[in-house]
Formats: C-alpha cells, sequence, structure tokens
C-alpha cells in the first residue's frame, strides 16, 4: 500500500532520507493527476539538501528529473512564492540547463512578461516538460488573467490573446468565461471595476493639535 503524503509529512518521515523514493513517485503522480502539494515538494528538496552526498560529492547522484518537476509544479503556482522557495533550497552546483531554463521563465512570469515567456517557451528546453505537466497552460493563463484583471479596465482582445497565447475566438470565449464583457464590435474587452484596477483618492489626514497653532 502506498504511503500517504499526510503519512509522509510527519518529522518522523519527512526528515528520512528513506522516505524520498516514496515522495519522488507522490511527485510524478501529481504531475499526471494536477494535484498539487507544496509542503511535500519543499520536504523532497530539503532531504536532498540535508544529505550533502546528493549534492557537493555526487550531483549526479540527486534526480534532476524530480527538481525540474518540483520548480515546474511551483511556477504554476504563481504569484504564490512556492518557485523562490523552492530555489533557496538547491545548491547552484546542482543547478542543470534544464534548471536554469526553468528559472529563466518563471523570471518572466513573475515580471508579467507573458508575451516574452510563450516565445521563449517554444524554444526552451524545457518546453517538452512543461507541456506534460496536467494543467501547465491553463495555469500560467489564469495567472496572465489575474494579473490582466488587476490592472486593466478595457484591452484590446488581440492583445489580451497575446498575453494568453490564444487566437482571437479562444480569448474572447476564456473572458466570457471570466465574466469580463467582450465588444465584438470593437474587438475590446471590458473589465469589472475591482480594488486593484482603479485609481483611489488618497485621504491625507493632518494631525495637528491645539497647542501647536497657538504657538503661531
Amino acid at each position: 500500500m502506498s504511503t500517504s503524503v499526510a503519512e509522509l509529512l510527519k518529522p518522523a518521515s519527512r526528515f528520512d532520507v528513506n522516505s524520498l523514493p516514496a515522495m519522488e513517485k507522490i511527485v510524478r503522480e501529481h504531475v499526471a493527476s494536477g494535484e498539487y502539494n507544496v509542503e511535500l515538494n519543499l520536504a523532497v528538496l530539503k532531504l536532498y539538501q540535508f544529505n550533502p552526498q546528493l549534492y557537493q560529492f555526487n550531483p549526479q547522484a540527486t534526480n534532476e528529473e524530480i527538481i525540474s518537476l518540483v520548480l515546474a509544479k511551483a511556477m504554476m503556482a504563481l504569484p504564490a512564492p512556492d518557485f523562490q522557495l523552492a530555489l533557496y533550497l538547491i545548491p547552484e552546483a546542482a543547478l542543470t540547463d534544464m534548471h536554469r531554463s526553468l528559472v529563466d521563465l518563471a523570471n518572466l512570469l513573475d515580471t508579467a512578461k507573458f508575451r516574452a515567456f510563450w516565445d521563449a517557451f517554444g524554444s526552451s528546453p524545457a518546453e517538452d516538460l512543461l507541456g506534460s505537466i496536467a494543467g501547465f497552460g491553463d495555469a500560467i493563463r489564469g495567472f496572465a488573467a489575474s494579473v490582466v484583471s488587476s490592472t486593466f479596465q478595457l484591452i484590446d482582445l488581440s492583445e489580451l490573446a497575446d498575453l494568453l497565447f490564444l487566437d482571437q475566438a479562444a480569448a474572447a470565449a476564456y473572458a466570457e468565461k471570466a465574466g469580463w464583457a467582450v465588444d465584438s464590435d470593437n474587438a475590446t474587452v471590458s473589465i469589472p471595476l475591482n480594488e486593484f484596477n482603479q485609481a483611489k483618492a488618497k485621504e491625507i489626514k493632518e494631525d495637528i493639535r491645539f497647542e501647536q497653532i497657538a504657538q503661531l
């Protein structure tokens, strides 16, 4: 019987290097199922870190594929800080070209350079890996859409399509599903006002005591 995530995350297991095979198995299962448990994924990296023979003395002994999958799944969780948390646990010497390509892609997303991300994705060494992960494209589009919603009240449909890496018909359908209004005549998308996409008057309150005025 397979070990559950809850069991693996108990102190007796999460710090036991013998738990790694079961943890790595679950990481792979989550890639296929679309599930995600950041605590488990970080526990895997911590076990690698706590067992230096897996890194400093023989970097190739570490499961490079698992590190790639952990980083990829963390990228899908943006804007949560999971990717940076994972990266902090990976020694520089253990980073492969694949890992660095994932870091480059995550940096583009983290700075909201979505067009550049999709361009780089198509020629990235990580393209096949990321394409094999259930829900990857939807997760990135969801993050892009959240940034658009926080930034725009009105956006050209063509621009939205570029940011989501969809054709205009698919982008229009995506917008409607998100509750945004699509104006087919003007090829624009209106996004409802929210706490982030509108200017707010800033109230300036001066705290002047009567004693200060009396001295003038």
